[in-house]
């Protein structure tokens, strides 16, 4: 019986021991399993909804394998959205990551949302991803009153959406580009979806004379295969982008991460996307290196980010042209400077003017005093001269007339006058006094 109860209670003890090690264990797989499930961090990924029957449509899945093999200790969230819904989500800090279109990309970086590009698709159809998507404008193959984009203006349009980057904005850019306005540039637009197909159907039922949508769409859709539809404004195409295209070629669909997402995981991200197997097409991730003409097409536009140049507003103007108002303000102060200073001389200079004709008046008659002195100095002189030609040029027949007179007296005196003498004396006299008289004429005269 003692060695009985003996081995009861070891058995017990051995089995208490095997129950708290276990316990032991178990607490510690689930405190490890809860640290790891605190240290998971859920990344969201946002992807914008897409129109049909593009080839980069298969590398949306396998993005989305790569990615949660990459963060395989985070769990990864996938949303698709629209543009709205995506715009919403960014700016909300909902989302970590963002696979867009690039014309989406680069309106979300100029609203200043702080998203940064991390890939760029690229494929055998577009190897390089900063030409890749375009429009095309496309009618019946039986309108043969429209051969080119010009023969499009004042016609019915059918689209998809006005915000829409391949289906609406690229193709408004490629008028603007051949020097029309896009805003009155057709009679009626359509926006029927966001399918390309009700807008191709429009054209097709004669809804619409015209159609836009995404280059590629009609080759991948096998529509223009059936000859049915044409082409308007194609460029020519190469090895670049072989579909028909009526536009410019952008950059391709963009994955881009968030601020809000840690600099590890978007390290991850980056070398996951790019270092993906390549799949049907070559589809695989690349870098884009220019989206300045997406940038400049909104510009241009004035649509998206730039909406607002659209409107009239004063703090604006003011602040996109103050180099122009800074200008103007520093070439009126110069003016007015300028003027201040002309003002000034013209005051110093008429006052000096002044100054100079009160002195010349001064002057004026300080002259004509002397030119008066002078003149009485001169007439003063002229009657000298004269008195004394007068006194030299009467002398002379005065004086014969005097010795003339005294003459006669004597003879009178001695009774020694005969008649004839008298009457000869007496006729002397007489021319010289005419003489005299000649000469006092000619003084008058």
């Amino acid at each position: 019986m003692n060695r009985n109860s003996q081995g009861i209670r070891t058995s017990i003890k051995a089995l208490l021991s095997s129950l708290f090690t276990t316990f032991i264990v178990t607490l510690g797989f689930q405190s490890s399993l809860c640290a790891t499930e605190q240290n998971q961090k859920t990344v969201t990924l946002g992807i914008s909804e897409f129109a049909s029957h593009n080839i980069n449509e298969l590398i949306i899945e396998d993005t989305i394998k790569t990615l949660q093999k990459a963060l395989k200790n985070n769990k990864l969230v996938v949303k698709r959205l629209n543009l709205i819904g995506i715009t919403n989500a960014v700016k909300s800090k909902e989302l970590d990551l963002v696979l867009t279109s690039a014309g989406a990309f680069r309106r979300l970086v100029i609203e200043r949302t702080g998203l940064r590009d991390l890939a760029t698709v690229a494929s055998d159809l577009a190897p390089n991803p900063n030409y890749a998507d375009g429009s095309v404008f496309f009618v019946r193959r039986d309108r043969e009153d429209i051969k080119t984009i010009a023969d499009l203006k004042g016609r019915v349009a059918s689209a998809n959406y006005p915000y829409a980057f391949s289906g609406w904005q690229i193709a408004m850019g490629e008028l603007l580009k051949q020097g029309f306005a896009p805003d009155n540039f057709f009679k009626k637009t359509l926006f029927l979806g966001h399918d390309a197909y009700p807008a191709i159907q429009a054209v097709l039922d004669k809804k619409a004379d015209v159609g836009i949508a995404r280059a590629c769409f009609l080759e991948y859709s096998g529509l223009l295969e059936q000859n049915q539809l044409k082409i308007i404004g194609a460029k020519p195409s190469g090895e670049e982008f072989p579909c028909l295209h009526s536009t410019d070629l952008y950059p391709n669909w963009t994955l881009s991460t968030t601020p809000n997402t840690p600099p590890e995981i978007s390290r991850v991200v980056s070398a996951a996307l790019l270092d993906m197997p390549p799949i049907a097409h070559n589809l695989h991730w690349s870098v884009a290196t220019d989206f300045t003409k997406v940038d400049k097409l909104f510009l241009d536009l004035k649509v998206g980010p730039y909406e607002y140049l659209r409107k009239f507003d004063l703090t604006r103007f003011i602040r996109e042209y103050r180099h122009y108002f800074i200008f103007a303000a520093l070439l009126f102060f110069g003016l007015l400077l300028h003027v201040v200073r002309v003002n000034a001389l013209v005051i110093k200079r008429t006052s000096q003017l002044t100054y100079s004709l009160k002195r010349e008046k001064e002057l004026a008659k300080e002259a004509n005093v002397i030119r008066q002195r002078l003149n009485k100095i001169q007439t003063s002189g002229v009657v000298g001269q004269m008195g004394t030609m007068i006194a030299h040029e009467l002398k002379q027949p005065l004086a014969t007339a005097s010795n003339y007179c005294f003459t006669l007296r004597r003879r009178m005196e001695r009774n020694d006058l005969p008649p004839a003498l008298l009457d000869t004396s007496l006729e002397k006299i007489n021319k010289q006094m005419q003489k005299a008289t000649q000469i006092i004429n000619k003084v008058r005269s």
